[in-house]
């Protein structure tokens, strides 16, 4: 369960404010596995048609991509894990950090302006900030 810091409503897209360790790190955790849910979806289309032969290129491709999952659902726990061990006293000014964060929805997730309950999968519906490149 999230601390009540964690789940507190911020106005707007000015996320700043003292959290606690806990929360946040839990929050950067939904996070990453969450760009593991979008590398996974992404993966079923670069699958193979019948009668397609694997080259050696995509092979290693497909594999970079599985490697990329593997190390955002890594990384999650492992953040997870810290989140266990940590005092939950410690807090964090989240000020500075969560204005580096391009994307709106990111920084409303880590920020606590959206409670995890309501982090939908990413791939699910459409959200934040678009770049056509």
């Amino acid at each position: 369960m999230l601390s009540e810091d964690a789940l507190d409503y911020l106005s707007g897209d000015d996320v700043s404010g003292d959290r606690t360790m806990i929360a946040i790190l839990k929050r950067v955790s939904v996070q990453l596995n969450d760009i593991a849910a979008l590398v996974e979806a992404a993966e079923t289309h670069f699958d193979m048609g019948e009668g397609e032969t694997f080259s050696d290129e995509r092979l290693h491709f497909l594999q970079g991509v599985d490697l990329a999952v593997q190390k955002a659902r890594g990384l999650a726990e492992f953040v997870t894990q810290l989140s266990h061990e940590m005092p939950a006293e410690w807090r964090v000014d989240l000020t500075t950090a969560i204005n580096v964060i391009k994307l709106t929805e990111m920084r409303r997730h880590l920020g606590g302006d959206v409670s995890d309950a309501d982090a939908l999968p990413v791939i699910k519906k459409a959200s934040g900030d678009f770049d056509l490149f």
